[in-house]
């Protein structure tokens, strides 16, 4: 649709960043040979697609907070890069609990649980399960990143 595609990862972006159902027309430029046009249709991989909302709870820092995989959308709105090292996942909620208590907010992302890296919900639920009494946690809210130490 007329953005400049110079390797995979912005393709990957641009793609990702789209509504299923939209259509996209995607110029072909392949050495000396003609450019080449095709119109596709963006459709949602086989079981994929769908973002499922992690609530946390138990003995944990992140008691009460709601948790997304951060997607290439969510991160265009955010305005972070969603293929940087490290991930993340986004809080969507805060309720009742330790994650309220230590000042989490919806748009934060949690970045790592005790300098362990987090890809996904799944993993961040995997990490939580391990249990602590002291947890530090790297919190990106905006541009600033930061790190929060918690005792239970």
């Amino acid at each position: 649709d007329g953005a400049p595609v110079n390797d995979a990862a912005t393709l990957n972006y641009h793609v990702a960043t789209r509504q299923a159902g939209d259509e996209v027309a995607l110029t072909v430029r392949r050495g000396k040979e003609p450019d080449r046009t095709v119109r596709l249709r963006i459709e949602v991989p086989p079981g994929g697609g769908s973002v499922s909302e992690l609530r946390i709870s138990g003995h944990n820092p992140l008691d009460g907070a709601t948790v997304i995989d951060l997607t290439p959308a969510a991160a265009e709105q955010l305005g972070v890069d969603p293929f940087a090292a490290n991930g993340g996942v986004l809080v969507t909620k805060v309720g009742e609990g330790l994650a309220a208590n230590i000042g989490l907010q919806p748009g934060d992302l949690i970045r790592e649980v005790n300098g362990q890296a987090v890809k996904s919900a799944k993993a961040l639920q995997a990490l939580l399960a391990e249990g602590a009494s002291s947890w530090r946690l790297t919190i990106q809210r905006g541009d600033q990143r930061m790190s929060v130490q918690v005792q239970l």
